[in-house]
């Protein structure tokens, strides 16, 4: 069981095929179930304060499934159910590495990059489940990279991105299978792109759009959930 902020609050190991149950108790708030060690969270739970007159306990009020546990891991980028993992060197050149447990199973060389670019982050932003590198550089231009192993298979230029605006991570909020991009800018507003390989397609359950918010609200995100948002302390 994972906070907002990734932290792990509780935790069992070991094969649930039976029911069973694990007890804790939690602040009033929003908590992620993480079920296969992925850090990407499979369920969502909002936490209420008991209704009754001692409350210093709570109660899960909600538990709702937010995706399937067979999907790619995160750095898939051969679809082969395995996570692997990217190398960047001082000369630019970016190596992959295919594994399988421990083991190297493949991989080598991609391509160069220059020294003005960036990534943001990994992630299937196309829905093949293989994982896509997106970048940016220092003109603000956000390019995508379709993978497929250690080819770059297809991919372009996504949009031009002022440099008050980050992101705030990598995930699907519309449940499409491809990850989409949020951004925040310094004024504390937020944006979501939907995101369709390396067009922005707005389209799915949430709202292509942005919301306005005061500066002593903070965001965290999780995978596969709206924008939890916490107001700073004092405020």
């Amino acid at each position: 069981m994972l906070d907002v902020s990734g932290n792990t609050i509780t935790s069992l190991s070991g094969n649930f095929l039976s029911q069973g149950s694990l007890l804790r108790t939690l602040a009033a708030g929003t908590y992620f179930l993480d079920l296969n060690g992925s850090y990407d969270s499979a369920y969502t739970m909002t936490v209420s304060a008991k209704p009754v007159a001692d409350n210093a306990g709570a109660t899960l009020a909600q538990a709702t499934p937010l995706g399937s546990l067979g999907a790619a891991p995160y750095h898939d980028f051969n679809g082969d159910g395995v996570s692997d993992l990217t190398w960047l060197n001082t000369s630019g050149l970016i190596y992959q590495w295919q594994m399988a447990g421990t083991s190297i199973a493949g991989g080598g060389g991609v391509t160069f990059v220059g020294s003005d670019w960036k990534m943001l982050g990994i992630a299937d932003f196309s829905g093949t489940g293989v994982a896509g590198m997106l970048w940016q550089n220092t003109s603000g231009l956000v390019y995508e990279w379709q993978m497929d192993g250690g080819a770059i298979v297809g991919g372009g230029g996504v949009a031009t991105v002022d440099s008050s605006w980050k992101l705030l991570t990598t995930r699907d909020f519309n449940g499409d299978g491809n990850s989409d991009l949020p951004w925040q800018n310094t004024s504390g507003l937020l944006y979501e792109w939907q995101m369709n390989g390396s067009q922005i397609s707005g389209r799915g359950r949430g709202r292509h759009g942005r919301l306005e918010l005061e500066a002593s609200w903070l965001g965290e995100v999780s995978a596969w959930a709206p924008l939890p948002l916490r107001r700073q302390a004092g405020a």
